[in-house]
């Protein structure tokens, strides 16, 4: 079995985001066979796999964090390979431990991926004042690209958006859909902020995992609740 862990503000040691992968058929990280780990590295989006990168086997965004935490996968790093020997999670060494024991890395490499950001698309809808409206968003992008992350802000904030998800594949298809929820009525600090009627701009923004962006901005109007 191996580990994928993110650590950073808010998700650190123990407390940090990570999922687990079983080697197929028995396999083991010591049978004599190399294998490859990868990380599909964009600015809002982790995707870990094993062996091929379409066997992607942990996804993490910037927008599913933690109460509190911060993203930190849009600055720069640099890279660490050690074997280290001990610690909570595998336990202390014992008689079983091999002494002296070898990490063999065959290669490292890093690639940049070039992509265009799909094109998006959404009808302007009205809301009322005090309501909610779900409606469609329709994303044209190139097939073979992956997956792409998504996001969305209103302009003033007073409303606010929901996407039903934050990520899309365009694997193998050139078209994905999505969908959007307006609300203008928020609970903060313990009490119902209802957006007052007027225009409002909706802001989409699609970020392919070699960084391209693409972006929407469309106006739509906040109506009177009567």
């Amino acid at each position: 079995m191996i580990r994928s862990s993110l650590h950073g503000l808010g998700y650190a040691g123990g407390n940090s985001l990570r999922r687990d992968y079983t080697l197929p058929n028995g396999e083991r990280v010591d049978d004599g066979s190399f294998h490859t780990y990868g990380i599909i590295w964009s600015p809002a989006m982790m995707q870990f796999y094993v062996d091929d990168p379409s066997n992607i086997f942990f996804v993490q965004n910037a927008s599913n964090l933690p109460d509190q935490a911060e993203w930190a996968f849009d600055h720069p790093f640099y890279l660490v390979m050690d074997l280290a020997v001990g610690g909570d999670w595998s336990g202390d060494p014992d008689s079983s431990t091999p002494n002296s024991a070898q990490i063999l890395v065959d290669y490292v490499r890093a690639y940049n991926l070039p992509s265009a950001a799909p094109t998006i698309e959404w009808h302007p809808v009205e809301v009322k004042s005090g309501s909610m409206v779900s409606s469609p968003v329709t994303l044209h992008g190139q097939r073979g690209t992956g997956r792409v992350y998504l996001s969305c802000s209103t302009v003033p904030a007073t409303d606010a958006c929901v996407l039903d998800t934050s990520t899309v594949d365009f694997s193998d298809t050139d078209t994905q859909q999505d969908t959007v929820t307006v609300s203008t009525n928020q609970l903060a600090g313990g009490k119902n902020i209802i957006a007052p009627p007027g225009a409002y701009t909706l802001v989409l923004t699609a970020t392919t995992i070699s960084g391209a962006q693409s972006q929407l901005i469309e106006p739509f109007e906040v109506t009177n609740a009567k």
